[in-house]
């Protein structure tokens, strides 16, 4: 008789433990869809589980919003080629207390979506920003760009004159057709590195030492986190290689005289890929443009100098 009453109490407890998996899982799959904002797919969630994501036809935009209710104007900071948000982590200790601050990884960099096929120039990608600037119910925000992420905020300035007024661009990336450093670092040790499988740690550092003069920032820590996206995935490295052809390719002189906003663009006097000769043409072609050189850092500035980055910054905007 007691062996009965075990074997009863044995299919109560399994039975018990079916019921609360059951609706334990139901209720993980109805708040799973509540999620509407966050579009990844389960992989990426997992992984980046705090972050958000905003669709933009079928591609996963990741970005990091940070806002300062007390605060009447938001800063938005858009990276450069083969690099995503994490290089404008110094920035936030600078303007967190007075702006309320959105960084983000261009579709085919970071975190986002990474598809080769779709258009990557800097035109498609300002359209996207400003869906999510839209979406985010941001008005006016500051733009600041970093290389590629200088000439995508212009052209979210030319293309969206009402929306944006005051316009950071640090090296702006056009019309790099001209310079050889770009088209030989791009291309050829890009191709290097996929004969090396594919993207390599070594090939990270050498492009860091490209771009960043402060030697001492490129620390082990920070060569993981830029190679992160290209460990092992193919699709992040046609995306940086489309990215570049098109920036190659690109002549944007012309279009961008449509710019009304007030622009301030940062250089660095020992930059590699867009060298200091290059603001000469800007000063021709837009000569209402401020234009500021730091003496000593280069093509990353916001990276090499992050606090005569912010100074600037905000001695510009408060300024206008």
């Amino acid at each position: 008789m007691n062996q009965d009453w075990q074997t009863i109490l044995f299919y109560i407890i399994v039975l018990g433990f079916m019921l609360l998996t059951f609706f334990v899982v139901r209720r993980l799959l109805q708040t799973k869809k509540k999620l509407d904002h966050v579009t990844a797919s389960l992989e990426t969630s997992e992984k980046y589980k705090e972050s958000c994501f905003f669709e933009y036809e079928g591609q996963n935009l990741y970005y990091e919003f940070s806002k300062n209710t007390l605060a009447e104007e938001c800063i938005v900071f858009i990276h450069g080629i083969g690099a995503s948000s994490y290089s404008f982590r110094f920035m936030d200790d600078y303007f967190k207390d007075s702006y309320s601050i959105l960084k983000l990884d261009l579709l085919g960099f970071g975190k986002s979506s990474k598809d080769p096929k779709i258009d990557l120039s800097a035109a498609f990608h300002a359209k996207v920003i400003n869906a999510l600037i839209e979406d985010l119910k941001i008005k006016k925000p500051i733009l600041v760009g970093s290389s590629m992420g200088g000439a995508i905020s212009l052209y979210l300035a030319k293309f969206y004159p009402n929306s944006f007024s005051k316009v950071i661009a640090m090296t702006p990336a056009i019309a790099l057709k001209r310079l050889r450093f770009f088209h030989l670092a791009t291309f050829q040790g890009l191709a290097k590195g996929i004969g090396t499988r594919l993207v390599n740690r070594e090939f990270i550092r050498r492009q860091l030492n490209n771009v960043m003069n402060d030697k001492s920032k490129i620390t082990e820590e920070v060569i993981d986190r830029y190679y992160e996206p290209y460990h092992q995935d193919v699709d992040a490295m046609l995306c940086l290689l489309h990215s570049a052809q098109l920036m190659r390719d690109q002549n944007s002189w012309n279009e961008l005289k449509e710019v009304s906003a007030k622009v301030l663009l940062l250089w660095g006097e020992n930059d590699k890929v867009t060298p200091i000769r290059h603001k000469f043409r800007f000063h021709k072609h837009f000569p209402d443009w401020q234009i500021k050189v730091h003496p000593e850092a280069g093509h990353h500035i916001h990276e090499d100098d992050p606090e005569w980055v912010a100074q600037s910054i905000l001695k510009f905007i408060k300024s206008q």
